[in-house]
């Protein structure tokens, strides 16, 4: 097993072994336009009654990995899951061949709901009419907050789930917080 050492919003040496869920390469690819795939991903998710979280990730970013781990956990996809669509949608990426697998125009989405020091995971939740109900930007410092990680962070992860999902009960939202809490590195 390979030893991970982590700094708060990147990797100082090492990789994660988790593989990246399925869903995350659904954006992945030659053709078609980000713009498109979200306008799609919005339709499928009213039809469904729910809200689209696009889900912005980089090959190279680490907390994507955990945003990933998060999103399949089973006792957390029993409760997102009915809420919402989650569609990933690859950005940002820094080497010429990972950046050949965006979505034509992906950094360009991404730019329409996050400013450019906002890094990655970036999560948008967008209600039926592509309006933002809320993103990974928390209200306490306009800062994304990424794979929540610390009381802050987590703080403005649950504030943001209910804000994009009233019907959330706060036991819902407590089990969240611990799988988070869970699933974040360990530090030394």
């Amino acid at each position: 097993m390979i030893e991970l050492k982590f700094a708060r919003r990147g990797v100082l040496a090492g990789a994660l072994s988790a593989a990246v869920a399925p869903a995350a390469q659904a954006a992945s690819g030659a053709g078609g336009s980000a713009a498109d795939f979200v306008d799609q991903e919005r339709a499928l998710a009213t039809a469904e009654n729910k809200r689209l979280v696009v889900v912005f990730f980089a090959s190279w970013c680490v907390w994507c990995r955990f945003m990933d781990m998060l999103l399949a956990d089973r006792t957390a996809a029993r409760i997102l899951d009915p809420r919402f669509r989650f569609a990933h949608l690859r950005a940002l990426e820094h080497d010429e061949d990972q950046r050949a697998l965006q979505l034509n125009g992906a950094n360009d989405v991404f730019a329409r709901y996050a400013a450019a020091r906002n890094g990655l995971p970036f999560l948008v939740f967008l209600d039926a009419n592509g309006d933002v109900v809320t993103t990974t930007i928390s209200s306490a410092n306009d800062a994304n907050i990424g794979f929540p990680v610390q009381g802050f962070e987590l703080d403005w992860f649950t504030e943001m789930l209910a804000l994009a999902a009233p019907d959330l009960t706060a036991q819902d939202l407590a089990t969240l917080r611990a799988i988070c809490v869970r699933l974040a590195p360990r530090r030394r």
